[in-house]
């Protein structure tokens, strides 16, 4: 009987887990190939190919002198890209900073 509850909360527990792990959306397929967050741009290329839409945005990166004046020390660059999945899955988008994946979304329509 013991035994019984354990293996039923050990099912339950993994149901669970595998529905909250797939509803986060830090990963997707592309193909058979696994894009994460934190992987190379160069890596998502070579898995993916290029991406279907790109947006590049510059920002700028303000620094401070003595006296308290803000002034322009860079820019950084951060790029949007947007990889179209098919008619059956949502779009993905990979917002890349510094040539690696830093946020995957799933973009519902």
């Amino acid at each position: 009987m013991i035994v019984r509850c354990v293996v039923a909360a050990y099912v339950v527990a993994s149901v669970l887990l595998s529905q909250s792990a797939a509803a986060q959306p830090d990963a997707f397929w592309c193909g058979s190939r696994l894009i994460r967050e934190r992987m190379a741009a160069a890596d998502i290329i070579r898995r993916c190919g290029e991406p279907d839409a790109m947006r590049v945005v510059e920002e700028p990166i303000y620094g401070t002198r003595r006296g308290g004046r803000r002034v322009k020390v860079g820019v950084r660059i951060t790029e949007y890209w947007t990889y179209d999945r098919g008619t059956s899955r949502f779009p993905a988008r990979v917002t890349i900073r510094d040539d690696v994946a830093e946020l995957i979304e799933l973009l519902r329509q």
